[in-house]
């Protein structure tokens, strides 16, 4: 299990901690506990919600030559949106 906010990570840690799911909090701290190096080639980022709040986390401190996402083909260009992070979700 993943969690991206940090008070959130603290509430999944609790909740799972007596089971056998691992969890882990924060893309960036992910890619830094599996040594990631700062520059790489390729990543291929497909969650189906919120993929531009998470690509913009790990873009604080990585830099892939090249990027692979979905394309929602129903919103035409040149509209322009993206799912948000929600506490509340």
């Amino acid at each position: 299990a993943v969690e991206g906010v940090e008070a959130l990570c603290k509430v999944l840690n609790a909740t799972l901690a007596k089971t056998a799911v691992k969890t882990e909090c924060g893309v960036g701290e992910i890619f830094v506990k599996h040594d990631v190096p700062t520059e790489f080639d390729f990543l291929k980022l497909d969650i189906d919600s919120i993929d531009c709040p998470v690509l913009e986390a790990i873009l604080k401190r990585f830099r892939p030559v090249y990027i692979h996402m979905e394309v929602n083909f129903d919103v035409p260009p040149p509209i322009s949106f993206s799912l948000e992070n929600s506490p509340a979700l």
